[in-house]
This record gives structure tokens, C-alpha cells and sequence, in this order.
């Protein structure tokens, strides 16, 4: 999702619909985003 800081490391993998997503280009994550993925925050009380 874009979330890591730019010191950030990740390890393992991230699949949605079977494609891994981890290394695809910014311009790609945004289209996946834009298009296929949405983030719903809990709201607080």
C-alpha cells in the first residue's frame, strides 16, 4: 500500500488476486489502487 517509511525493509511477499504487488512501479500501485483496493480506517470514538 505505499505505507512503509523510506527506511523501511520488507520481507516475504504481498498478493492481491493472486499478483504479487511488493515490486510493481509506483505508477502501477496507483492504478491497482485506484482502480481494485480501497483502505477503510477504523474511526475512533
Amino acid at each position: 500500500m505505499g505505507l512503509l517509511a523510506s527506511n523501511g525493509r520488507i520481507g516475504g511477499s504481498a498478493k492481491f488476486n493472486g499478483r504479487e504487488i511488493l515490486n510493481l512501479p509506483e505508477s502501477q500501485l496507483n492504478k491497482l489502487r485506484a482502480e481494485e483496493i480501497s483502505m477503510s480506517l477504523p474511526r475512533t470514538l
